[in-house]
């Protein structure tokens, strides 16, 4: 009888999923919502017997209402399993949306789960580094913030000689990241490794922080590029 309910709890939370559409705080469904168990949130997360599409949107109950810590685990259990498979796209598409929640529960834990999936990233298939690389990267660097530890520094620093084509906000974030820790070094890589003609804020921004560590570098810099951008 108690496995019975445990399953129709957790067809009903399916169910509310089903209905859910993405992270939105004033939600129809929102009492329905707030209502759901955590640990039914978690049994549907972990079972690998449901749809992606419902365990992604079980973790993001957990994060964003629940802020809970215990979708860590599960959580990384997904992420690592997409790397030791080779599933097809769909389910994968999943992760960068599954990394960014861990945003709202920065937490040792997962500054150390995030560190371990980005060594293996780095060492594993391009087309895992292209889907989860970013993210991995941006959500690594954010909560480092957060928890106010610089031990990411050398791995963020390597991930982006790994990087494609990194958009402005993505090179914005990767910047105050390396201003917050002190690291003019990973500044001045984005601005000569990363920074395109169409980032002149960005481009700016790097110039502004790095006026204090090397100036003559800077001066050098305005001179060879007499655009707009270096009177801003």
């Amino acid at each position: 009888m108690k496995n019975e309910l445990r399953e129709l709890e957790k067809r009903h939370v399916v169910s509310v999923l089903d209905r859910m559409f993405p992270n939105s705080k004033d939600h129809p469904l929102s009492e329905e919502i707030n209502a759901l168990r955590e640990a039914t949130l978690l049994q549907v997360l972990s079972d690998e017997g449901y749809r992606m599409a419902h365990r992604c949107k079980a973790a993001e109950v957990l994060a964003y209402r629940r802020k809970s810590p215990q979708l860590v685990s599960p959580t990384l259990e997904i992420l690592n399993s997409f790397l030791d498979s080779d599933m097809d796209s769909y389910p994968k598409s999943f992760g960068p949306r599954l990394i960014e929640f861990f945003r709202q529960v920065p937490t040792p834990e997962v500054h150390q789960g995030l560190t371990k999936f980005l060594n293996r990233l780095l060492a594993g298939k391009p087309e895992d580094k292209d889907l989860f690389l970013m993210e991995t990267v941006l959500s690594l660097a954010w909560i480092s913030i957060r928890l106010d530890t610089r031990d990411s520094v050398s791995i963020l620093r390597k991930a982006m000689s790994h990087f494609e084509t990194p958009g402005y906000k993505d090179l914005s974030e990767l910047v105050e990241y390396f201003n917050q820790f002190n690291e003019p070094a990973g500044i001045k890589e984005i601005l000569t490794q990363h920074v395109t003609a169409g980032m002149p804020d960005v481009e700016n921004r790097c110039l502004e922080l790095l006026q204090k560590y090397q100036p003559e570098f800077v001066e050098k810099w305005r001179a060879e590029r007499p655009t707009d951008n270096s009177n801003a």
